[in-house]
């Protein structure tokens, strides 16, 4: 659900890192702000400096589902780029963000001029399709408490946590809606597996905050673990 280490552009040679600070341009966004519209012809790519932010898809009945969530070091927009198609999905600021726009023309340059650039792009595709895969192969009997445990698993995945410590607060705002968008499901469905995870006492929400109170036991659950009341206490 969540993507923080695919930084393609940080694996750049000295060279192709200095034409990208040369014409990269940064920009500051609130949270709630778009900062770039689907429907459009691409006129940059775009990497997260800093905040997070949202893909966003929005379906023909006007629904809005949360297709990916962004951490510093992503990017987006290469692909509409390179196939010269308009942009199908837009991104949402979750927090106070810092940007870098890098212009259309420049990036069809790097990508021309410096071998690395499609080498290193063909390897975060593959990467990108695995997981879409490996989402497909999930069994259709797996259950969705499973399923809910193992996205905020995702969302805690590489925050650092004191050596020991059990508990882990999410760092960015989720809503149970950006969770069943993404799931497939309705909002009333993640709100029942929410309720029965804070009765294990595996998490908690306070206003946006989600609090992972027992770390091992959401691992568990991800797992396809069932687990009981009394084993949460």
């Amino acid at each position: 659900m969540i993507s923080r280490s695919e930084n393609w552009i940080g694996q750049l040679s000295v060279e192709a890192t200095r034409f990208v600070k040369q014409h990269g341009v940064m920009s500051t966004f609130k949270a709630g702000d778009e900062i770039s519209p689907a429907g459009i012809e691409s006129v940059a790519i775009y990497q997260l400096q800093s905040g997070y932010s949202k893909l966003t898809r929005t379906a023909h009945t006007g629904e809005t589902s949360t297709l990916i969530v962004f951490g510093p070091g992503n990017s987006w927009g290469e692909s509409p780029i390179l196939a010269n198609r308009l942009t199908r999905h837009a991104c949402i600021a979750l927090t106070e963000c810092k940007v870098m726009e890098f212009p259309r023309a420049s990036f069809l340059r790097l990508y021309r001029e410096f071998a690395e650039v499609p080498d290193l792009l063909c390897l975060r595709f593959a990467r990108s399709m695995s997981r879409r895969m490996l989402s497909y192969a999930l069994p259709p009997s797996e259950k969705l408490g499973a399923m809910v445990a193992r996205a905020l698993c995702d969302c805690i995945a590489e925050l650092p946590r004191d050596p020991g410590s059990n508990t882990c607060e999410i760092d960015f705002p989720l809503t149970q809606y950006d969770i069943a968008s993404h799931l497939g499901v309705t909002r009333q469905s993640i709100h029942r597996e929410v309720v029965s995870l804070k009765a294990m006492g595996v998490v908690d929400k306070i206003k946006d905050r989600w609090i992972v109170r027992d770390v091992h036991r959401l691992q568990r659950l991800a797992q396809g673990h069932a687990l009981a009341l009394d084993d949460a206490r």
